[in-house]
């Protein structure tokens, strides 16, 4: 037996979910967590006699041109226009005047953090990278810091939304050679919620096969009395192709009211 519904019946919300997440130097391949080298150059590029990256192979100079093109452009006619044109797309527009960036020759290193582990982004403030004695943190404005120092002392950048942890202090960037790295991950589910009513006029007999004769058509005598009406154990929702999509079932069967209407609510995380 089936009914329409209507898109009044029909409801999606959105909300956040955070999962804590901790690893060391030793644990990063585990999650596919990559560390490079970044370094500065010159001249004509050849494959040959640039440096590589030995973990993945990539080439250190195209990873500091990367780092450079994306987060640390240099001047152009449009940024002394608009000084915050070039971070736009990688920064919340409401804190790019609170984000300290600096890029020193002669390199950076850069951690990689994977979008199956971070989701929709590393959520702000939750960043802490231990290596010694020494705690990096981050301010929830991009920066990233020596804990306790006054002045504060930062020596990179975190993009919260790419998952990049860069660290551009040459006095720093030996932190990624051993340490302990925790963060909160930030995890988006849509909560789906679609009522569905059966009017007391609707649905009161039984589709179950054992009700009918061997024909298939007629009820077995025991179901043929009027005042008989079924228990629903389950509610399917169907497209408009007939495709079963969801099926809701109760944890004990359910018997339609003989006088009231009556509201299941199916309700699903995705």
């Amino acid at each position: 037996m089936f009914k329409v519904l209507y898109k009044q019946d029909i409801s999606t919300r959105k909300f956040r979910t955070y999962k804590n997440w901790a690893f060391d130097e030793t644990t990063t391949g585990s999650l596919d967590v990559y560390i490079q080298d970044g370094v500065s150059g010159s001249g004509t590029f050849h494959t040959g006699s640039e440096q590589t990256n030995s973990i993945d192979g990539s080439y250190k100079r195209l990873i500091w041109s990367s780092i450079q093109h994306i987060y640390y452009p240099t001047k152009s006619l449009r940024q002394i226009l608009d000084p915050r044109a070039y971070l736009r797309n990688f920064i919340d527009i409401d804190k790019i005047d609170l984000v300290t960036r600096s890029l020193s020759n002669p390199g950076i290193r850069v951690m990689n953090i994977p979008v199956k582990v971070f989701g929709e982004e590393i959520k702000p403030t939750t960043f802490l990278l231990e290596t010694g004695s020494t705690k990096i943190i981050d301010d929830g404005n991009y920066n990233i810091y020596i804990s306790g120092t006054s002045p504060r002392t930062v020596i990179g950048n975190i993009f919260y939304q790419y998952g990049h942890i860069i660290i551009t202090s040459q006095s720093y960037t030996s932190s990624f050679n051993h340490f302990d790295v925790s963060f909160q991950s930030v995890h988006e589910i849509y909560e789906n919620e679609v009522y569905a009513t059966a009017m007391e006029s609707e649905f009161n007999y039984t589709v179950n096969p054992t009700a009918y004769h061997t024909d298939s058509v007629h009820y077995i005598p025991v179901f043929s009395a009027s005042l008989i009406k079924p228990y629903i154990c389950q509610v399917g929702l169907y497209n408009e192709q007939n495709e079963l999509l969801v099926v809701g079932k109760f944890p004990r069967p359910y018997r339609q009211d003989e006088v009231l209407d009556t509201t299941f609510l199916i309700r699903w995380d995705n």
